[in-house]
């Protein structure tokens, strides 16, 4: 599943902080090397998609950009 392989940028404070199910919320991308932040939330396979493009087209460190829950 697609999903499985983004679940590990979701931040970890955040999953422990709600304690809620990966596959229904929705994920801004939130990058702490160049400080940005997508203007909107989608389903993890979207958000993580979009992880991915942003570290390809900005060059930040992909262990820098993460997957955060919008409540």
């Amino acid at each position: 599943m697609l999903k499985d392989r983004h679940v590990k940028f979701v931040r970890k404070s955040w999953l422990r902080k709600y304690g809620l199910n990966v596959s229904t919320e929705h994920y801004a991308v939130i990058c702490d090397a160049c400080g940005y932040v997508s203007p909107t939330a989608s389903l993890i396979e979207n958000a993580g998609d979009e992880r991915l493009s942003h570290i390809s087209e900005k060059g930040c460190d992909s262990n820098q950009v993460w997957l955060e829950g919008i409540d």
